[in-house]
């Protein structure tokens, strides 16, 4: 069984979530939810929610995803299958700190819907294979074995905002990313809006990087993707 586990900002657009993964799921799934309180205490949340937890896998997914592959919960357990113990929808092959794709596009994996200069487009990573394994995957959509997640502690809960707590789990894991296609889109009104004191990335880097063993001077890769309007990948794909 898998279980679908978010902390809350947007109502509507965690109900838009839950529709579409049980829409494009081959198999029953359970949810549970944390009301946001203000703060994207995202690792705290999600380790109270894992723990009580009797799911195999626990797929920790933000409320702005929009779930469009069908039957993504099997492509999820064949990699698990293959021995892997945390499965994304995009990733990198290569990471040395810093934000997931600063090792570059060559080394990119997976493919996401998003908004480009107003157009809903398909962002193509330089690798998309069924399975493609990774150094980390993006915790907008990340699912844990439940038994590795129980193994190593779950999230650190000093990483207690929006950065490096999906990371940091990676690099302590077996990470792959699938075939699956997801959104993560918001309306325009509430894009790029967060609270006024939530702590920024560099709060946390001096411990990420310590923990880690990362340096500071980080060797930014090109950062561009290829992209193609959602409409014709989907006729494409048909």
């Amino acid at each position: 069984m898998i279980e679908l586990i978010s902390r809350i900002k947007y109502p509507e657009l965690y109900r838009r979530m839950q529709e579409s993964a049980k829409a494009t799921a081959s198999g029953p799934t359970k949810f549970s939810t944390m009301l946001d309180d203000g703060q994207p205490r995202l690792a705290q949340s999600y380790n109270l929610l894992g723990a009580i937890s009797d799911a195999d896998i626990l797929l920790f997914v933000h409320d702005d995803v929009i779930f469009l592959s069908d039957g993504w919960d099997e492509r999820i357990k064949d990699a698990f299958r293959l021995g892997f113990n945390v499965v994304g929808a995009v990733g990198s092959q290569r990471y040395g700190g810093g934000m997931i794709f600063d090792s570059g596009k060559r080394y990119s994996a997976g493919k996401v819907v998003g908004r480009v200069d107003g157009k809903r487009v398909v962002k193509l990573m330089e690798h998309r294979s069924d399975v493609e394994p990774v150094m980390v995957v993006d915790g907008m959509f990340m699912a844990v074995d439940r038994r590795h997640f129980v193994k190593v502690n779950g999230f650190d809960d000093q990483f207690d905002g929006l950065f490096y707590y999906d990371v940091d789990l990676c690099l302590r894991s077996r990470c792959c990313v699938v075939d699956v296609l997801i959104a993560h889109e918001k309306p325009d009104h509430l894009r790029g809006v967060y609270p006024p004191d939530m702590r920024p990335m560099e709060a946390y880097t001096f411990a990420f990087n310590k923990k880690h063993g990362f340096g500071h001077d980080l060797q930014i890769g090109d950062q561009r993707c290829d992209t193609m309007e959602y409409a014709d990948y989907v006729n494409k794909e048909r």
